[in-house]
């Protein structure tokens, strides 16, 4: 059969040969590692190096090479990188992230309930960098007031901080008192607060610094508000986080050898409880402007 052929034209047709801008864009995604940045790079050509990179798993892991990684992605791509972020009762991923937790500060909402936070958190200071936030959970957490001025601190003194949020949840914090309230001023849009289960009343005075009605609870305002908070992980990034989900926790649920099984009942019979106490909310206090 000659080399000109129409079988063998066929076989060599221009379909098959990959387009110079494919060839450039896998040749930079298997080499993102020499890369110093993207800054300025078209968002179309940016995801499609990023999808490519996911295909040849330079993102499987959440090792320090693979938070450089995306770090290029985070830093030119910001919103489209990462637009929400669902961490909810992934408590042990969120301790084991927080040091590179910067990743994420792009997104426009944010849920970190039930991870156990408390005042002290450095999470709380990181949030202060998360200026596209405009919904944030922090329901179920360990958070008193003094919690509150520390997540508000950098807005207050500096100026510097998540100054579009406009939906806070902050319920299942019973120990968060009222006197945390005047910081929560330092948000000039929010108009969606959720008190629900604190240690505030309804009829606390101090309520009125924020300029907000409570909202008397009827049959589906809850679930509205829920809606409002009940977010999923979305942009570029999303399957990645999802690996890494399913990848801690079976890491974490690996059998260690001599472990007492006594332990193991009373930290399930602790899980069970807590998980009873939320099941009868005690009352609804919510505030909307």
């Amino acid at each position: 059969m000659s080399a000109g052929s129409p079988a063998n034209c066929e076989r060599f047709s221009w379909q098959s040969v990959p387009s110079l801008l494919s060839l450039c864009i896998n040749f930079v995604a298997d080499n993102l590692d020499l890369v110093e940045s993207f800054q300025h790079f078209p968002d179309l050509l940016g995801k499609e190096i990023f999808l490519a990179a996911e295909r040849n798993e330079q993102f499987a892991r959440p090792d320090p090479t693979v938070i450089q990684r995306l770090e290029l992605f985070s830093k030119a791509f910001s919103t489209e990188f990462l637009q929400s972020l669902y961490l909810s009762r992934e408590h042990l991923l969120v301790n084991y992230l927080s040091d590179d937790f910067l990743l994420f500060a792009g997104v426009q909402s944010l849920n970190l309930s039930h991870c156990g936070l408390s005042d002290d958190h450095e999470i709380l200071y990181k949030l202060s960098c998360f200026t596209n936030l405009n919904t944030l959970s922090l329901q179920d957490n360990a958070l008193t007031s003094r919690g509150l001025q520390k997540l508000t601190l950098p807005l207050r003194m500096f100026n510097r901080g998540p100054k579009l949020l406009k939906a806070l949840d902050l319920s299942e914090n019973p120990e968060l008192t009222i006197h945390g309230i005047r910081y929560l001023k330092a948000y000039p849009l929010l108009c969606v607060l959720n008190l629900s289960n604190t240690a505030i009343s309804k009829n606390d005075t101090k309520l009125q610094l924020l300029s907000m009605k409570v909202c008397i609870p009827e049959e589906g305002v809850s679930g509205g508000l829920d809606s409002c908070f009940r977010l999923q992980t979305e942009g570029w990034a999303s399957n990645v986080i999802n690996t890494w989900l399913t990848w801690y926790n079976n890491k974490s649920k690996r059998p260690r050898l001599g472990e007492n099984s006594f332990y193991s009942k009373q930290r399930l019979k602790f899980r069970l409880t807590k998980c009873e106490s939320y099941t009868k909310p005690r009352y609804q206090l919510i505030l909307k402007k």
